[in-house]
């Protein structure tokens, strides 16, 4: 489901280049049936370590993950998502973007 409030607020929140705005547009214009990934059950699935090295590499503190991203209590910058994105692959996840995204899109 397309959600305009999330849209406009990662547009204007974002500073990142125009292939990763147009991804976005894409997932958010031209979502498809795709095996969904919730990003609650990944982060619950690590350990304290594994959640410390994860969070230094995005760049978000434990809390603030913990909290608001794995409860979409609030709304996550772009780039925060798609440094998210990147390090749950690099966490062996094996995610699309487009899959990614969707967890956010309630």
């Amino acid at each position: 489901m397309f959600n305009l409030f999330i849209f406009i607020k990662a547009v204007l929140n974002i500073s990142v280049n125009a292939k990763n705005v147009y991804n976005f547009l894409v997932v958010y214009l031209f979502e498809g049936d795709m095996e969904n990934f919730n990003f609650k059950n990944f982060w619950n699935g690590l350990n304290k370590l594994e959640r410390k090295a994860f969070a230094k590499q995005v760049g978000l503190s434990e809390k603030y993950i913990a909290i608001h991203v794995r409860y979409l209590t609030r709304n996550v910058s772009l780039q925060s998502v798609m440094k998210l994105h990147k390090a749950c692959n690099e966490f062996g996840m094996n995610v699309s973007l487009e899959q990614f995204m969707q967890y956010f899109i309630k």
